[in-house]
């Protein structure tokens, strides 16, 4: 396992944390995988940044790792993003974690630590029996991430007021 980038007087994680917090979003995306006999599903931890420039992209890929795409479309403003996935995710999130100011960003990075944590655990648990059923505690394992992945997309969808449904509802009422 990576150890934690100790940056000289903690200016360039704090510039980490607060990018993050300003442009970066987290979340636990299911993908379909028709070879997980469980549920057919799928579940990773990701992380995206969006940024103007190359050369800010350019720091965190040299410290942090993940790929860099740059989106075709010309009105976008920040066409440059950076994409970390699973265990690079939670390189990140440790890093940054002691700077980050927004409690709501926090209780999404202890989210996506647990999911991370359970799913190392359970990686290499069995589908199936010797007789070929399935083995109800696998079930349960795919459950549990379902209920991570949920857990995620509730804190995604919250706003800053923190009533659960979106800015917009709230205004008009």
């Amino acid at each position: 396992m990576k150890t934690l980038i100790n940056h000289e007087n903690n200016y360039l994680n704090y510039y980490f944390a607060g990018y993050f917090e300003g442009k970066g979003s987290i979340g636990i995306s299911r993908e379909v995988d028709l070879r997980c006999p469980v549920s057919k599903n799928r579940y990773r931890l990701r992380i995206i940044l969006q940024f103007p420039q190359k050369d800010m992209v350019n720091l965190f890929i040299k410290d942090f790792g993940g790929k860099v795409v740059k989106i075709r479309n010309r009105t976008i403003k920040y066409p440059w993003r950076w994409y970390c996935i699973d265990g690079d995710c939670i390189y990140f999130l440790r890093a940054i974690r002691p700077f980050l100011l927004c409690k709501r960003t926090q209780r999404k990075i202890d989210l996506a630590i647990k999911f991370w944590r359970f799913r190392e655990k359970n990686l290499n648990k069995k589908s199936f029996g010797k007789t070929g059923k399935l083995v109800l505690k696998n079930k349960k394992i795919m459950d549990t991430k379902q209920r991570f992945y949920k857990q995620m997309k509730k804190l995604n969808r919250q706003t800053s007021g923190g009533k659960g449904y979106p800015l917009k509802k709230r205004l008009n009422k």
